[in-house]
């Protein structure tokens, strides 16, 4: 199933991953519909506003399923239409399964394992070490950063703690003729273990807005973690 409360997509926004709910986290069953919202700035004051909806859920074994759009198009009836690709992570067979709904491609779900023995070894101190230098290289310097603390507020239901960091890009750095400000907001739930909205304001792009709507505490149908009838499994 898929939500279908509003057009799920828009075709011009592309390039967006769903989010992907914190699998093997016990006791914690939810289900909710995800919206990211786009505003593109364009030359003459001109502009993109788009829509992307997801599906996320998690059972109290701990197996997650997110449902992203793969593709959008305008049909023949002049609505927006979306193929939709689903992943299942179980934790407790290690396994993941994914398929996609779309008329365009066979109903074929992948099935791979992700047992203990093939995952790969652990880094060593050397490539953490590695790892964290070329992290720091991608980062902008701190003077232009500003962290803030907002609080903890109620969001569609949920209880959710909030954070904002805020760069200021000094004038000639990017190339830029003044200095620009760009916004990174974030809501953590604990009880769902993941972000429930994020708030991304960037003068040089988009605007997006993305928040987890019509969020059930419940044990969702434990059918939407296996394979739908109709598929064969390889």
């Amino acid at each position: 199933s898929v939500p279908t409360e509003i057009a799920p997509c828009t075709p011009e926004i592309k390039n967006w991953v769903g989010p992907t709910p914190v699998g093997g986290m016990k006791n914690a069953p939810f289900s909710a519909t995800g919206k990211l919202m786009v505003d593109q700035k364009l030359p003459g004051g001109n502009a993109i506003h788009g829509v992307y909806l997801s599906r996320t859920m998690r059972d109290s074994a701990g197996r997650a399923r997110v449902e992203t759009v793969k593709r959008c198009w305008r049909g023949a009836d002049g609505n927006f239409h979306a193929a939709w690709t689903v992943v299942v992570m179980d934790h407790v067979t290690e396994t993941r399964l994914t398929w996609d709904i779309d008329d365009l491609e066979p109903k074929v779900v992948h099935l791979t394992h992700f047992s203990v023995a093939n995952r790969p070894p652990p880094p060593t101190p050397e490539q953490i070490a590695q790892q964290k230098k070329m992290s720091e290289l991608n980062q902008p310097p701190q003077g232009e950063l500003k962290d803030e603390d907002l609080g903890t507020k109620n969001i569609n239901g949920v209880s959710a703690d909030g954070k904002r960091t805020t760069r200021t890009v000094p004038a000639g750095e990017e190339g830029n003729d003044r200095p620009l400000t760009t916004v990174h907001e974030v809501w953590f739930s604990k009880q769902l273990g993941q972000m429930v909205m994020t708030i991304d304001d960037d003068p040089r792009g988009s605007d997006m807005v993305f928040a987890l709507e019509n969020i059930k505490l419940q044990e969702p149908d434990a059918s939407l973690f296996a394979a739908p009838a109709g598929y064969s499994v390889e």
